[in-house]
């Protein structure tokens, strides 16, 4: 009779089964969202890395685009230069100073999230299972992951906020390049007649 009550599992044995691999399962899945969550924020500091990058390059682009102006201011006094007759060579150059379009603004593209803001540890350690000391429930486990979850929605919505926040500063670097190229390519020439 014995045996016969060992081989047959009560239904409170096969909810403690249950139970067991119900928790087993979602303790993998936290460990998972925790290792997501550490990707994440490591993914959130190569982009505010990335903008100090391309805003180097935007000043990069707009020292070269400056240097280009004085390329062509100098083109244009050496031009005068080879010529015999150099008479009003300083009256011409302010009256064109006087007519000249100001140099367009620099432009500043803010970020939309500080570097700071993604220091800040407010993703949720989640316990391992050598970690693991005190009773734990399943339900407990999933509240954490649910937990997990907000909060790696929350560093993604930042995150796609802080790339949409680039692509002004992307154009206006492309923008800038372009228009050098073709004033670079038109300095060439004036200097290839001289």
């Amino acid at each position: 009779m014995k045996k016969l009550q060992q081989k047959t599992k009560t239904k409170d044995n096969y909810l403690e089964e249950l139970e067991s691999v119900n928790y087993k399962t979602s303790l993998e899945a936290k460990k998972t969202l925790n290792s997501i969550l550490r990707t994440t924020d490591k993914t959130t500091a190569m982009l505010y890395e990335q903008r100090e990058v391309l805003e180097d390059i935007r000043n990069d682009s707009y020292t070269a685009k400056d240097n280009l102006e004085k390329s062509k201011g100098l083109t244009v006094k050496m031009k005068r230069a080879g010529k015999l007759i150099v008479i009003g060579d300083k009256v011409s150059d302010k009256l064109k100073s006087i007519f000249k379009s100001a140099p367009k603004p620099k432009q500043n593209f803010p970020s939309f999230t500080s570097p700071t803001d993604h220091a800040a540890p407010d993703s949720e350690e989640f316990p391992t299972e050598e970690k693991e000391i005190t009773k734990e429930t399943t339900n407990d486990v999933l509240i954490s992951i649910r937990n997990g979850l907000k909060t790696l929605h929350s560093k993604l919505d930042k995150q796609n906020k802080e790339l949409n926040s680039q692509n002004p500063l992307i154009q206006d670097i492309t923008e800038t390049n372009k228009k050098s190229s073709t004033e670079a390519e038109k300095v060439m020439k004036s200097l290839k007649k001289i």
